[in-house]
């Protein structure tokens, strides 16, 4: 029987069925997939299908997201249903030492990763004077849900440790907001676990397409050159004692690494045998595991000294040691099957990368799903539902699709003919064709607008063929997002961008799909009305994509391809689309501009309400089906 009892809104489009979907199978269903597009509403539909289930004392919400920044958003909605209830649920949204130690804010130490700010607090935790408190200072945060910077404020007000209040807190709650890092990486996990049992929890994994991604990077890691001459500079400069092998073997790795420097080209990636590597120096996996230690014991040392000093608790001997015990545990498998690649990459000159690549996402986390008492992936673009439970091995899972809350009405999506993105590199006479749609795109549509590429690489030849010059001849005023932009850059052009266009018409952001901006960013209203994506955001095709889809072929046979190339693209060029449109009223024209999107096993992988009715049109009938879009949409 459907219960709204802590549903805070009035029920829209399809919510009353996600609702009761997960309501009426809870009991019965270890996992869910649950497709629903951008805007609909997941957040509060997903507490309050679960919050009855937790009103019995029996269950807590686990729910996990991709980054930091979105953390805040479940608790923000625990907070409107408490506040129309009058139910006494607590939640609160956590953070690691990094962000939530007042030891380092008191040292003004900058560009700490979590790392070192656990190495800090481990160290010094017993000299601190914001670690030894009592509960009973802090129980009063239990009145109400919390995110992470109202634990913070609240903490630095009586002088008490945030990152240990909010364990103590995190005991108490109905609902625990976190990062995928604090269940995804064996590493990080025990730091919830001795929170809360696993067992009793229902674990939300939000913006589900990026567990696949989102495990292979917590699991993998790099070296570079440069930090094994760091690692022979901190034995010199602090004098230490090391091992005769170990010196030797610093110095056999910086030489080893260092004859490979004429050899590959700047940029270049290719394939390196660290078992070779391995075997040329030692004798047995025993005494590389000892050496190992040893270097992150000296390391450990060093960052000590570091913190003393006042600087960042870093030691490139620690780094080194952690990176090879690491890896030893993927060395003796099958090279085939074992889903762990070593890459070695030129940076510059006198520097090159040596990276650990973990593939594996089944292996590290079929049995990690059955410790839940239940899972509930969601996102916008989880179909095809058989490739993503293969890939993060899922079993019995019960999967469904929900519409979008606004109307297709609202919605004109189009396909051009005649350009294609395909190959290794963007020729100028295509680039000069797509300026073409471009041009008309810009003079046809005032509404502020979107241009995504499929990748940097192509938004830089759409660029040296004069894009730019292009919009803004078409009276756009743009805002172009450049490959490497820091976060801090990257987040004032989106206040900029979104500030303008909620003013005037004729904004324009020129994006890529593997940015910043074609997720988990929103555009409502007018702040964008359009959006032109240039190609399929498919990987190139270079030595690792292959790699890639090699080891996946070896996992899943023929379907091996479509899980490792052709899936993530489109689910990509799914998010891109959905930036646009947030809420019920919200209208858009959305242009997939490559040819092949007209393909059977590209427009499938589409959002169903995106590709209901897709029209096809080639340049000559690309401007008046714009005009025709505009004036039905009224943008």
């Amino acid at each position: 029987m459907l219960n709204l009892k802590f549903f805070p809104y009035s029920p829209r489009k399809g919510q009353r069925e996600f609702i009761s979907f997960i309501q009426e199978n809870l009991e019965r269903c270890k996992s869910f997939l649950l497709d629903a597009p951008n805007g609909f509403g997941k957040t509060p539909c997903l507490l309050a299908a679960l919050l009855p289930k937790v009103e019995e004392g029996e269950k807590i919400i686990l729910w996990t997201v991709k980054t930091g920044m979105e953390i805040n958003r479940p608790v923000e909605e625990l907070k409107k249903i408490v506040s129309k209830t009058g139910e006494e649920f607590f939640g609160i949204s956590y953070r690691g030492k990094k962000d939530m130690c007042l030891l380092i804010e008191e040292r003004k130490l900058r560009g700490l990763t979590h790392e070192d700010a656990n190495f800090v607090c481990a160290k010094y935790r017993n000299k601190c004077r914001y670690f030894n408190f009592s509960p009973s200072e802090i129980v009063d945060l239990t009145e109400k849900p919390l995110t992470y910077a109202e634990i913070y404020e609240a903490c630095k007000q009586r002088k008490v440790c945030p990152y240990f209040a909010q364990r103590h807190l995190a005991c108490y709650c109905n609902l625990l907001s976190l990062n995928y890092n604090y269940v995804f990486s064996k590493r990080m996990r025990w730091a919830i676990k001795t929170l809360v049992p696993f067992s009793e929890c229902i674990l939300v994994v939000d913006e589900a397409h990026n567990v696949e991604r989102a495990c292979q990077s917590l699991n993998s890691d790099k070296i570079t050159l440069e930090g094994v001459r760091r690692a022979l500079e901190e034995v010199k400069s602090y004098k230490l004692a090391l091992s005769r092998e170990a010196l030797e073997f610093l110095e056999y790795l910086e030489e080893t690494f260092s004859s490979f420097l004429p050899r590959v080209a700047k940029g270049e990636e290719i394939l390196f045998s660290l078992k070779t590597l391995l075997e040329n120096f030692f004798e047995d996996a025993f005494e590389v595991e000892s050496l190992m230690t040893e270097l992150k014991s000296y390391g450990n040392f060093v960052r000590t000294k570091r913190f003393e000093e006042g600087k960042r608790p870093a030691s490139s001997l620690h780094k080194l040691g952690v990176f090879f015990l690491e890896s030893l545990e993927s060395l003796g498998e099958d090279e085939n099957g074992s889903g762990v690649t070593f890459f070695l990459k030129k940076l510059s000159e006198k520097n090159l990368e040596l990276e650990r690549w973990d593939m594996r996402v089944a292996p590290h986390l079929e049995a990690l799903w059955d410790e839940f008492y239940s899972c509930i992936f969601c996102s916008g673009s989880l179909k095809p539902f058989d490739a993503f439970s293969e890939v993060a091995g899922l079993r019995d899972s019960l999967s469904s699709s929900f519409p979008p809350p606004y109307s297709e009405e609202n919605i004109a999506f189009f396909i051009t003919r005649g350009v294609t993105t395909k190959g290794e590199e963007l020729q100028d006479e295509m680039a000069r064709e797509y300026l073409e749609f471009l041009r008309i795109f810009f003079e046809n549509v005032e509404a502020n607008s979107a241009v995504f590429s499929a990748s940097f690489r192509i938004q830089e030849k759409l660029l040296e063929n004069g894009l730019l010059r292009l919009a803004e001849s078409c009276g756009k005023k743009v805002f172009l997002e450049r490959e490497g932009m820091s976060g801090i850059e990257a987040q004032s052009l989106l206040e900029e961008f979104k500030s303008c266009s909620r003013r005037e018409k004729n904004c324009l952001l020129i994006a890529s799909s593997t940015g910043r901006f074609s997720e988990g960013v929103d555009f409502p209203g007018k702040e964008l009305g359009a959006i032109f994506l240039v190609g399929i955001p498919f990987e190139r095709l270079t030595l690792r994509t292959k790699v890639y889809i090699s080891y996946f072929r070896f996992l899943y046979g023929k379907r091996g391809r479509k899980y490792a190339y052709v899936v993530p693209a489109l689910r990509r060029a799914s998010q891109t689309f959905g930036r646009a449109l947030r809420n019920p009223q919200d209208k858009a024209i959305l242009i997939a501009g490559d040819e092949r999107f007209c393909r059977d096993e590209y427009l499938s992988l589409l959002p169903s309400w995106l590709t209901s009715w897709p029209v096809a049109l080639d340049k000559h009938e690309f401007s008046g089906a714009l005009k025709n879009a505009v004036e039905k949409l009224k943008l």
